[in-house]
């Protein structure tokens, strides 16, 4: 967005302003809060305060969700032949990309092959409504909800990298989520006088292939206005203009390379998680060895002793916390599974 609009981006944003990037793609989602402040000079930078977990829920579930739907109407409660549903799942990802565009058609036929043994067959069809597929997508993963709602905390004995599958589909369940747990970071004057939630946003920028489609991008609009807009103090968020949504992450990617070389605008960051090592104890806890307000090139020294085993096997466990970020390195903590997430853990 910053090589985007180059010639003036420091006129689009204003200090004092908290950006909410909200990224969805094919198969995860994520969130990151960003503060614009006055920096050395006068000049306006952006320092990154907070990031979400990363969710394995994005535009696979979008699919998953229609076509599970969809199946049910063809078999009326049943379940398809795996050759059925590999096409019906492939013609459930186009009818989402048509009917979450705008404009779109008010209906689409859907046709499945025969379940029989030829090769050539029958067929069967059915038609789909546009306000059908909205309804299960839109509703189903971008639902309105209150800004205390939380998600589901069911964990799925899956994990990828040590990445929990989210274990409920609703998107903006974990952005309320997020938003909340990070109500506080990196409080202003400006916010603490104005007596506004100090969770709201001022401005927000899309990311990712899902929204591509006008439709969710106002969905997320109407539920982040909902959450802080009222008849007396009505409010709505700025949204960023950002082109080529899916393309975003390598155009980024190529930016932040020139930053690297000294070329561009560097967006300040501290760590945004706190790492932890568990050791043996009743009931089971771990020390902070890196706060989430840690700074590149910062050294951090454990001022704690240990007894070690040695010549035989052993664990380390590791956890992660994207929402107690103001732990002290050298702490020990009982282990919070709700706010810590286990690591794959180091085995020697």
């Amino acid at each position: 967005w910053i090589n985007k609009h180059a010639a003036n981006w420091e006129e689009r944003v204003t200090p004092g302003q908290k950006i909410l990037v909200c990224d969805v793609g094919g198969g995860t989602t994520d969130f990151t809060l960003i503060r614009v402040r006055r920096g050395e000079g006068g000049k306006v930078q952006f320092h990154r305060v907070a990031v979400g977990d990363h969710l394995i829920l994005g535009g696979d579930n979008f699919d998953l969700a229609l076509a599970q739907h969809l199946e049910q109407r063809f078999t009326k409660g049943g379940k398809l032949q795996p050759r059925q549903w590999d096409v019906l799942l492939r013609l459930s990802r186009q009818l989402k990309e048509e009917m979450l565009a705008d404009p779109s058609p008010e209906t689409r036929s859907v046709s499945l092959p025969s379940s029989g043994s030829t090769l050539i067959g029958g067929s069967t069809e059915i038609s789909v409504t546009r306000d059908e597929v909205r309804q299960v997508l839109v509703e189903g993963l971008t639902p309105r909800v209150s800004l205390e709602e939380k998600p589901n905390t069911r964990r799925s004995g899956f994990q990828e990298f040590g990445l929990p599958y989210a274990s409920d589909a609703a998107i903006t369940r974990y952005l309320a989520a997020f938003l909340t747990a990070h109500r506080n970071v990196a409080l202003d004057d400006v916010e603490l006088a104005s007596g506004q939630d100090p969770a709201r946003p001022d401005v927000l920028l899309f990311n990712g292939g899902a929204f591509l489609s006008k439709v969710l991008q106002q969905r997320i609009v109407d539920v982040v206005t909902s959450w802080f807009s009222t008849d007396q103090k009505p409010w709505q968020p700025i949204v960023l203009e950002n082109d080529r949504l899916e393309l975003a992450v390598a155009r980024g990617a190529a930016y932040y390379g020139m930053v690297r070389r000294g070329e561009g605008v560097r967006i300040a960051a501290s760590l945004a998680r706190t790492y932890y090592i568990g050791f043996e104890s009743d009931p089971p806890s771990a020390i902070c060895l890196l706060p989430g307000n840690a700074e590149p090139g910062q050294e951090i020294v454990l001022d704690r002793q240990f007894q070690l085993l040695v010549s035989e096997p052993v664990e380390f466990p590791l956890y992660v916390s994207s929402t107690r970020l103001a732990d002290r390195p050298g702490e020990v903590f009982a282990v919070d599974r709700e706010q810590m997430t286990p690591l794959p853990p180091i085995r020697t």
